[in-house]
């Protein structure tokens, strides 16, 4: 009786291709399939944390005619403010549309606005019935970090009281003269 083996030889190649086609396909699709379970699993467990928008900054007020209308995002670093989107007619001058453009980036702390585009119309008046060229100017209002600009003063804050040439040389106050009312200085 042979069971196919030699005494100290490996098992015969007919047996151990008939094992393998046996078990080969069925084994191959068991290990791939767990496989890719395993990678499934494991992408399912990162996390998913979006990312946060960091806060635009806040910039005080600045006169309007300190705003440059640029025509290309400068080169130096800035930061974005927002957009502002501009629709008038289109008889009103430019020049007007850019000042308008000036006036809303001063009010945000905008020391420029790059004009993104610039598109002309045709809009109907559905009270009048009548058509209008329009033309609408989005811009992006940004803050330039390498232009230094003022701040506007604000005419409502109160001023404050200069000092005295006393308080300047940091000495107390003088007393109130005689008979004076309370809270009045010798000065």
């Amino acid at each position: 009786m042979s069971y196919g083996f030699r005494q100290g030889a490996a098992p015969c190649k007919g047996r151990k291709q008939r094992l393998r086609r046996l078990l080969g396909p069925r084994v191959r699709f068991v290990v791939a399939a767990i496989v890719c379970l395993a990678l499934v699993a494991c992408a399912g467990r990162r996390s998913r944390v979006a990312p946060v928008a960091k806060p635009t900054p806040a910039y005080p007020a600045i006169p309007p005619h300190f705003v440059q209308i640029l025509q290309r995002r400068p080169p130096a670093p800035y930061d974005d403010l927002g957009t502002v989107t501009v629709q008038v007619e289109s008889a009103k001058p430019l020049a007007q549309t850019m000042q308008d453009i000036r006036e809303v980036a001063a009010q945000t702390g905008a020391n420029a606005a790059v004009v993104l585009g610039e598109k002309t119309f045709r809009q109907h008046n559905g009270v009048t019935g009548r058509n209008t060229d329009m033309r609408r100017t989005v811009a992006l209002l940004i803050h330039r970090r390498d232009v230094v600009t003022p701040v506007l003063q604000n005419p409502a804050s109160p001023a404050l009281p200069s000092p005295t040439p006393r308080e300047e040389r940091g000495g107390p106050p003088p007393p109130p003269p005689r008979g004076a009312p309370p809270g009045a200085t010798g000065t």
